[in-house]
C-alpha cells in the first residue's frame, strides 16, 4: 500500500539474512549500524512484518514483525543468541527486540567459557544510534535454565565510534546446582587455575542465590584491569574439597564472593571427616605471575574428639606429620583442631599446612608400653614448612606432672616426642609391681623420655637421667648414693620373638638388656663395665663382667629380697629363682670367713634356692654348693 508521501509494504517469511543484505545495501541505516548489522549477521525469519518508508516522524523508516528461530552473533560485548522468538519493531534511529523463547542459546563469548542453554527467555532488548554512538540494552531479562533455575539479567552495551567501549552486564540465579559454576564463572576475566579450582573443588551444591555484575571497558584495545567482575551466590547441601590430600566438606552452607579474580568463601556450617567444622574461611588469590598461578588459602577449625582421630591421620597429611602415631597411640576425649592450608593452584608446587593443636585435658594411651598420660592439655603448632613450634604439652604421668615436646625426626618423616619430669620410686615401683623398700631404693630422679614414630618402622622409645636424687642399698657395684651422679640411658624395642626388650647402660658400671614376656621377665644380661651386650638366648638372667670385691652372703641377701618384691616368673633355673648364670671376675671374693684374690667366678642356681659356684684363681680352685 501507498499514500502521496509513505511506502507500506507487507509480508510474512522473510529471511532476516536477505533484509540484512538488502537494508545494508539501500543504506537504511547510519554506517556504524549498517557496520554491526554484518558483525551480528542476524539469521532466522520475520513473520507478519510491516515496513513503512518512510516511517512516522524524523523516521526514515520503520520496519515491525514477528520474529522466529532467530539468531544473532555476538558482537562487541553484546550477547550471542540462537532460536530465539518474539516481536522487533525498528528504526534508523532506535529499536527493540520483545523476546520470548524456548530453548534459547544465549552466550557472552569474552566473558564466559560457552553459551547457555535456556529453558525459556524472555527479555526486552533495546538500541539507539547518536551521533556515532551506539547503545545496546535490555534491564528486563528472565530465563529458565535447567527444569529449576531461574535466572534474571540485565546488560548495557555503549559502543563509541571515536572512544571507548564500555559493557555493564548483571546476571542473577536463584536455586541452581554446582554444575552451573562451569557456566557462570567468567572464564575469561578469572584466572585459569582459579577457574578450574572452583569447578572442580565443589563439585555438589544447591545455590540458593547469586548474581554477577560485570561493569567496564571492553575491546581488543582495552587496557588489563579496565574490566570489573564482582559475583557473589549462597550455596547450601555443598560438597567441598579444598585439595585431594584432605577430607572434603560435605553438608556446607555459605556463600562465595569473587571479585576481579579474587575469590573468598566462607562455610557458615560444613562436616569434615565427620567433624562438625567451625566457621570457615577459603580465599583464593590470583598469582602474581603466570607461572605462580593462584594460591587457594583455607582457614578451618573442629573439635576432634578422639575416636575420629585415627580417621585423620590415615585420610591427611596429619598422618605423616605425627609418623602415623594413633597406629600405636590412643587418644580420649576432645582437641580441638585449627587448619590453616596454602595450596597453589600451579603445577608442581606442594601445599603448606599449619595446624594448631589444643588438647582440652586428654587422655593419651599406649598399649605397647603400658603407658597412659592424663590430663594433656596445652598449644601445639606444626607447620609443613618449619616443623613443631611452640611450648611443650602439660600432663599428668603415673601421678607426676610432666612437659612433652614435639619434634620432627631427621629426614622430615614421622614425629619426635620428647617427656621431661621427675619421679619417686615411691610412686613408681607400686605401679610397675615392685616394692622400693624391699628393693633397698629411695628417693626420686628427674629423667627425659624420647619416643620416635615413623610410618612403617616399630617405634623407639628411650630413657634417660642421671638419677642424681636417687640412693640405691645394694652391694658394689649398684650402690649408690644421693647426691652422686650416674648417667643412665635406656630404649625400649621389640625382639623378633616380640618380646618388649629394655636395653642401655649405667654410667660406665654397666651395660643391660632385658626382656619381659607377657609381662613377666623372660631373659636378659647384664655385664660390668662395657657399653652394650647382646640379648642372650635362653630364659634367665646372666650377670657377667669384673667386679672390685664380692659378697655372696649379701648379695644372696638383696637378691632374696627381689624375688620376693618383683614378678619374676619362672624364667630359668630353679623355681623362683631371677638370676640364671654368673660369670664375675673378682677382684676379692669375701666367702666362708675368707678373702680371695682375683677369682674367676662361674656360678648357677641350685636346688632349694642353692648355688653351685665354681671358683678359679692363684690360692684355691673349686666347685662349692651355697645354700639357701
Amino acid at each position: 500500500t501507498s499514500g502521496p508521501d509513505q511506502l507500506d509494504f507487507a509480508g510474512d517469511g522473510l529471511a532476516l539474512e536477505a533484509l540484512a543484505l538488502m537494508t545494508r545495501r539501500l543504506r537504511f541505516l547510519p554506517w556504524q549500524a549498517q557496520q554491526a548489522l554484518g558483525d551480528y549477521a542476524p539469521d532466522g525469519y520475520l513473520d507478519h512484518w510491516q515496513l513503512s518508508i518512510p516511517g512516522p516522524g524524523d523516521e526514515s523508516f520503520r520496519l515491525a514483525g514477528q520474529l522466529r528461530d532467530v539468531g544473532v552473533n555476538a558482537h562487541g560485548g553484546a550477547p550471542g543468541v540462537s532460536n530465539l522468538d518474539g516481536r522487533i519493531i525498528v528504526n534508523n534511529h532506535r529499536g527493540v527486540v520483545l523476546a520470548d523463547g524456548e530453548q534459547v542459546t544465549l552466550g557472552f563469548p569474552e566473558l564466559f567459557a560457552g553459551h547457555w542453554l535456556l529453558e525459556r527467555m524472555q527479555a526486552t532488548v533495546a538500541w539507539s544510534m547518536d551521533e556515532g554512538i551506539t547503545r545496546v540494552w535490555s534491564d528486563d531479562i528472565r530465563m529458565q535454565y535447567q527444569q529449576d533455575t531461574r535466572l534474571t539479567g540485565a546488560f548495557d552495551l555503549r559502543l563509541d565510534q571515536d572512544g571507548e567501549d564500555n559493557l555493564g552486564l548483571k546476571v542473577g540465579v536463584e536455586n541452581g546446582d554446582a554444575s552451573m559454576l562451569a557456566d557462570f564463572v567468567p572464564y575469561h576475566l578469572v584466572d585459569r587455575g582459579l577457574y578450574d579450582w572452583l569447578t572442580t573443588a565443589i563439585t555438589e551444591a544447591r545455590i540458593d542465590e547469586g548474581v554477577y555484575f560485570g561493569h567496564g571497558q571492553i575491546g581488543s584495545g582495552s587496557p588489563p584491569g579496565s574490566f570489573n567482575s564482582a559475583m557473589r551466590y549462597r550455596f547450601s547441601d555443598a560438597r567441598v574439597r579444598y585439595d585431594q590430600a584432605w577430607p572434603a566438606a560435605e553438608d556446607a552452607a555459605g556463600e562465595v564472593r569473587i571479585l576481579d579474580g579474587r575469590t573468598r568463601v566462607e562455610l557458615a556450617s560444613a562436616t569434615i571427616g565427620g567433624l562438625a567444622a567451625e566457621p570457615t574461611t577459603v580465599t583464593v588469590e590470583p598469582g602474581e605471575t603466570a607461572e605462580t598461578g593462584a594460591v587457594v588459602r583455607v582457614s578451618t577449625g573442629a573439635q576432634v574428639p578422639g575416636e575420629l582421630l585415627p580417621y585423620w591421620m590415615e585420610n591427611s597429611p596429619l598422618g605423616e606429620m605425627s609418623g602415623h602415631a594413633t597406629e600405636v597411640i590412643t587418644v580420649e576425649g576432645q582437641t580441638e583442631l585449627g587448619l590453616e592450608l596454602t595450596i597453589p593452584l600451579a603445577e608442581g608446587q606442594s601445599p603448606a599446612v599449619t595446624a594448631e593443636i589444643r588438647p582440652d585435658k586428654a587422655r593419651v594411651l599406649y598399649p605397647e608400653a603400658d603407658l597412659v598420660w592424663e590430663q594433656v592439655e596445652g598449644r601445639l603448632v606444626w607447620s609443613s614448612e618449619q616443623g613443631f613450634s611452640g611450648t611443650p604439652l602439660t600432663a599428668l604421668f603415673m601421678g607426676n606432672p610432666v612437659q612433652v615436646g614435639f619434634a620432627t625426626p631427621s629426614g622430615g618423616d614421622g614425629l619426635v616426642l620428647r617427656q621431661t619430669g621427675s619421679q619417686a620410686v615411691s610412686e613408681l615401683f607400686p605401679r610397675i609391681g615392685l616394692d622400693s623398700d624391699a628393693l633397698n631404693v629411695a628417693g626420686q630422679f628427674a629423667y627425659q623420655a624420647k619416643l620416635t614414630l615413623r610410618e612403617n618402622r616399630d617405634p623407639d622409645l628411650s630413657f634417660s637421667s642421671n638419677l642424681e636424687k636417687l640412693a640405691i642399698d645394694w652391694p658394689a657395684p649398684l650402690a649408690k648414693q644421693s647426691g652422686e651422679i650416674t648417667p643412665l640411658w635406656a630404649a625400649l624395642n621389640r625382639t623378633d620373638e616380640g618380646d618388649l626388650a629394655i636395653a642401655g647402660y649405667w654410667g660406665d658400671r654397666l651395660a643391660f638388656n632385658l626382656a619381659w614376656r607377657d609381662s613377666d621377665f623372660h631373659r636378659g644380661r647384664i655385664a660390668l663395665q662395657v657399653p652394650e651386650i647382646p640379648l642372650p638366648g635362653e630364659p634367665g638372667l646372666i650377670i657377667s663382667g669384673p667386679v672390685e670385691r664380692l659378697d655372696p652372703e649379701a648379695w644372696q641377701q638383696a637378691l632374696s629380697r627381689v624375688q620376693n618384691a618383683g614378678r619374676t616368673g619362672q624364667a630359668g633355673g630353679s623355681p623362683g629363682t631371677l638370676i640364671n648364670y654368673l660369670d664375675l671376675q673378682i677382684g676379692e671374693l669375701a666367702m666362708l670367713g675368707q678373702s680371695f684374690s682375683y677369682v674367676q667366678v662361674d656360678a648357677r642356681p641350685g636346688s632349694g634356692g642353692s648355688w653351685l659356684v665354681e671358683t678359679r684363681s692363684p690360692r684355691a680352685s673349686g666347685l662349692i654348693e651355697v645354700p639357701a
